[in-house]
């Protein structure tokens, strides 16, 4: 059996003239982990049907010595069958015994000296049985890290003294000890390797009848360095891209390093305004007082180690000058002699037909009077170089047009109020270079 032995045995061994009965001896030893039932009966289908006589169960590791009683028949040559089953973890046995007979009182001397002698054997079985060592069990896991410890389960039967070991394929000793018979756990830690290894646990047990030893293969992976961290920045955003002269530009990111900075810088590089990173992930700084509308970009960068990562993001600060949207005066165009193409569909709104020449004015004719609408000049990727407001009641919206050294396409972004909502139209137009004087 996987789990181990079983071995039985079913003999005549006396014969009872004035009872007319015989009886029947059953040894049975368990070398298994498991218990064994045992069911002794009298087969007597001759005058009908069976009889159940014993019933028994082994334990693990132990042995039984039992009689059986069998009356003989109403006539002699009614000889009765016994027959003893055993049910057992992944087996089932059946033993016959021989036929019974009828000794005369020489054989039946010889008969109970063979009993004695068979239940000495049995004792001497049981004995056996116990002091011999055993592994039980032995669990340990299949895989572990190098470098790492380990606790592995035991158990073990009889007597004996117990040893454990640790070797290589090749049966190098790593580590080895002594161990407490009954249950416990190794304490092992697992030798560094840069490279997939595998090792032997070997536990055994040494005793005066004999001994057991039970293997075990863990299987040691190697160790993984770290991932080196990083500087990184996993976003940049502002509360508000468009911000007045000397207002507050509050600036949120995720970023990861020991150190970083933001700054404000124009598109020259030239720098405006700093400020250090915090581990809340929120920072302000200033913007500059400008006489227009300026575009400045937030740039934060970040370091860990010899790494830095950088990020940015566009701002506008409006100018704190009189806007030419709040009818302040001043030499900018009206509004009232500057031509307009026709609305385009239903837009509340009407683009200028004169080329529009960078530093130029951008005159937007506003067709619903009623209407509160916003607008941005930008670029294809989405960069706002400048913006502007009408409020009900104004008939037109001026911005200056940003300074190009070359044609360069724009898109017009028109926000407004409609019935069903909050509604937007993009208008792409080109921003010619200024002549030369």
């Amino acid at each position: 059996m996987p789990s181990g032995c079983i071995a039985t045995d079913l003999r005549m061994v006396a014969f009872d003239s004035q009872t007319r009965s015989y009886t029947y001896e059953l040894l049975l030893v368990n070398d298994t982990v498991a218990p064994v039932a045992a069911y002794a009966y009298l087969d007597t289908r001759a005058s009908g049907g069976m009889r159940a006589w014993n019933a028994v169960t082994v334990e693990p590791f132990a042995a039984i010595a039992v009689t059986v009683d069998v009356p003989l028949g109403q006539r002699e040559e009614d000889l009765r069958r016994v027959v003893v089953e055993l049910h057992a973890d992944m087996a089932h046995l059946t033993v016959d015994a021989h036929p019974p007979f009828i000794p005369t009182r020489r054989s039946e001397r010889g008969r109970a000296a063979a009993g004695i002698a068979a239940a000495l054997a049995a004792v001497l079985s049981v004995i056996g049985v116990f002091a011999r060592p055993h592994v039980v069990a032995l669990a340990a896991p299949e895989r572990a890290a190098a470098g790492s410890h380990i606790d592995v389960a035991y158990a073990t039967a009889g007597g004996g003294s117990w040893t454990y070991k640790l070797m290589t394929p090749n049966g190098y000793q790593l580590r080895a000890g002594a161990l407490a018979p009954g249950t416990g756990s190794i304490d092992i830690d697992v030798p560094r390797a840069k490279a997939l290894r595998s090792y032997d646990l070997q536990v055994t047990g040494t005793g005066p009848l004999g001994g057991d030893t039970r293997t075990t293969h863990i299987v040691a992976l190697p160790q993984r360095r770290p991932a080196a961290r990083q500087a990184s920045i996993a976003a940049l955003r502002l509360v508000r891209d468009v911000v007045p002269s000397g207002g507050p530009i509050i600036v949120t990111y995720r970023a990861h390093g020991t150190s970083g900075d933001l700054q404000l810088v124009d598109e020259n590089g030239a720098a405006f305004a700093e400020a250090p990173t915090s581990a809340l992930g929120t920072s302000t700084l200033t913007a500059p007082q400008v006489k227009r509308d300026q575009q400045f970009a937030v740039v934060l960068t970040v370091k860990y180690g010899k790494s830095t990562a950088q990020s940015s993001t566009g701002v506008v600060v409006r100018s704190g000058e009189p806007l030419y949207v709040d009818g302040a005066g001043g030499d900018a165009p009206t509004g009232d002699n500057v031509r307009h193409l026709p609305p385009q569909g239903d837009a509340p709104f009407a683009l200028p037909a004169d080329p529009i020449v960078g530093g130029g004015p951008i005159d937007i004719a506003v067709v619903d009077p009623s209407a509160s609408m916003r607008f941005k000049v930008a670029t294809p990727s989405g960069t706002v170089m400048t913006s502007g407001a009408a409020v009900p009641g104004q008939r037109s919206v001026v911005m200056l047009a940003p300074e190009v050294n070359a044609d360069t396409p724009m898109l017009i972004e028109a926000t407004y109020t409609s019935p069903i909502g909050e509604e937007t139209i993009i208008r792409k137009v080109v921003v010619h270079r200024r002549p030369e004087n």
